[in-house]
């Protein structure tokens, strides 16, 4: 047994180096995985984004916040400086399957910010439902679609183009209200041209809808000419105070757990299946050898049901009811003024009502068992018939 563990130990450990080996030659992929982190370096994040801001929109003061809509724009209103006007600008870059204004709390703030004559600027896949009904704008993924080419385009001369692929989720934007909305920008996906940059008056406001938000990642933005189409988007922002709310609403890549972490990696992933492989041959191979028989434990008897039966019996054949009831009487009023805290001096219908109150019981069953104890505390020499009736009361409280 002792040489077939060895056989078999030296067996893994020479496949779990072969795999780490393998595994640390092969190229790594890049993850294309829409996070959005403003201090992210994977492909689909904003670090370059988030580097150029200040130079991209030149003459305007940007906040960065990390919170929720609604405490994103009644920071906003809080603060002394603050007037309705276009200058005052709030700005969300957010992908994935995630929407930001999942909250009506959150979608109603932002849509006071707006009205009262301020600017959203939404770049994401996903609008909430309230804010798609109250603006006549809905943005549409098509999962179904085969993930081919979308080009992005301004409908500025000369027109800025993006071709999009990598990270990048088939969407479409539907206008429901065209009076109010102007379109910025369009989008060519399998010979199908709509709509992907749009400006929708509302109230004295208005919103900028992308719903390409891949644009502004590291990995577009160092490609080619693509960031002139970012500067083009930015150009219809106006200079003021931007609003920039990061880090909610995104697929945070911080927020995985330790197992998580660790199974990401290819060589670590394979570390721990094949250690979890080791590990249940070993212990098949020991419990065979180390199997024993196991004793059998005789239930504990529970004596407490015979003492009681024996006291009982002695009671029963010394034939004293007054003392019985005597002591069913004690017992059954010292657990009314344990559990319940009601007083028992004076047995009376404020009792009866307080323990119905507190217990649920019905009134008739309380007042008999309170009759009852009443007339045996008058009366003595009760009979087993007098000792029968007052257990039958007591015992149908379940107190």
């Amino acid at each position: 047994m002792k040489k077939l563990l060895i056989i078999s130990g030296s067996i893994v450990f020479v496949l779990l180096t072969l795999v780490m080996i393998a595994e640390a030659a092969r190229p790594k992929q890049p993850d294309f995985t829409p996070y959005y982190t403003p201090s992210g370096k994977k492909p689909i994040d904003l670090l370059v984004f988030n580097e150029q801001a200040d130079s991209l929109f030149k003459g305007s003061k940007i906040e960065r916040i990390s919170a929720d809509a609604n405490v994103v724009v009644d920071s906003v209103y809080f603060k002394k400086e603050y007037s309705p006007d276009p200058a005052n600008c709030y700005l969300r870059i957010s992908g994935g399957a995630i929407s930001l204004f999942d909250e009506e709390e959150a979608s109603a703030s932002l849509l006071s910010f707006v009205s009262e004559g301020n600017t959203a600027v939404l770049c994401m896949n996903v609008l909430s439902q309230t804010i798609s009904d109250s603006i006549g704008v809905q943005i549409v993924s098509l999962y179904n679609d085969k993930p081919k080419p979308t080009v992005v385009y301004t409908t500025k001369k000369p027109k800025e183009k993006v071709s999009l692929l990598k990270g990048s989720i088939n969407s479409e934007i539907i206008l429901k209200n065209n009076d109010s909305t102007h379109v910025l920008g369009y989008q060519n996906l399998n010979g199908r041209v709509t709509p992907s940059l749009i400006e929708v008056k509302y109230g004295y406001g208005r919103f900028i809808i992308s719903n390409h938000p891949e644009v502004f990642s590291n990995y577009y933005l160092l490609q080619g000419q693509n960031y002139k189409y970012v500067e083009a988007l930015a150009s219809a922002i106006p200079q003021g105070t931007i609003y920039w709310q990061t880090g909610i609403g995104s697929i945070q890549d911080n927020s995985r757990g330790l197992i998580d972490s660790f199974l990401k990696e290819p060589a670590f992933r394979s570390f721990w299946y094949l250690g979890l492989l080791t590990l249940v041959l070993f212990a098949f191979f020991n419990a065979r050898r180390k199997q024993r028989i196991v004793p059998v434990i005789p239930p504990v008897q529970n004596s407490t049901v015979d003492f009681t039966r024996t006291i009982g019996n002695l009671y029963h054949q010394e034939g004293n009811n007054d003392d019985i009831i005597d002591k069913k009487i004690i017992y059954f009023l010292e657990g009314i003024r344990r559990e319940y805290f009601i007083d028992t001096y004076n047995l009376n219908n404020e009792f009866v009502d307080k323990l119905h109150a507190k217990t649920g019981k019905s009134k008739e069953d309380i007042y008999t068992a309170v009759e009852l104890i009443k007339r045996h505390r008058q009366n003595l020499g009760s009979s087993e018939a007098d000792l029968l009736a007052i257990n039958n009361a007591i015992e149908k409280l379940r107190l």
